[in-house]
């Protein structure tokens, strides 16, 4: 009991530990929990959609997405069906939100059921692309002739609540 006195003014002790350790485990865990977020903040899966430049004539519009590996490990993408992949927003010139088309609401009917169809398992290196379409027009009612944009995001099961969006394109319809 002697020594626990004797040491004591000179190591202050805060619940049974010594301050210094305890400054010492938050000032780690504030770096870790730092470093864990820049790294799971940069490392993503990056979506990039092309449209058409000139004015759509045609029905059948398909954009062209390209998903890119952000990360510094190899990333395993599925590609099943692009209304099951994909989420999109679609707005009208005045930014209300186009409905989706009957064949778009059941194909994007995803859940917990097994699908007919397609599963192709993509690995993608770091800095690698794979390219997928999505038919706009067949999800969306894109009936008026007009300007609309578009925005794609994708979430991956492996990481939950994680959505990567690509970029905002603008469509126009000609009558």
């Amino acid at each position: 009991m002697k020594l626990s006195q004797d040491i004591s003014p000179i190591v202050p002790r805060c619940g049974g530990y010594p301050h210094r350790l305890i400054r010492t485990c938050v000032l780690l865990l504030m770096v870790g929990t730092h470093l864990a977020l820049a790294r799971s903040a940069g490392e993503t899966l990056s979506l990039t959609i092309a449209s058409p430049d000139t004015v759509i004539r045609e029905s059948n519009l398909v954009l062209l997405v390209t998903m890119t590996n952000r990360t510094t490990q190899p990333m395993t993408v599925i590609k099943s069906n692009p209304g099951c992949d994909f989420s999109a927003e679609v707005h009208d010139a005045d930014g209300k939100s186009v409905p989706l088309t009957n064949a778009g609401a059941e194909l994007s009917r995803c859940g917990n059921r097994l699908m007919p169809g397609r599963w192709i398992r993509v690995t993608l290196k770091p800095g690698e692309s794979t390219d997928e379409t999505y038919p706009i027009d067949l999800y969306y009612g894109l009936t008026r002739p007009g300007a609309y944009t578009v925005q794609l995001s994708r979430e991956f099961p492996s990481q939950p609540n994680h959505v990567v969006r690509s970029n905002e394109v603008l469509l126009k319809l000609a009558e």
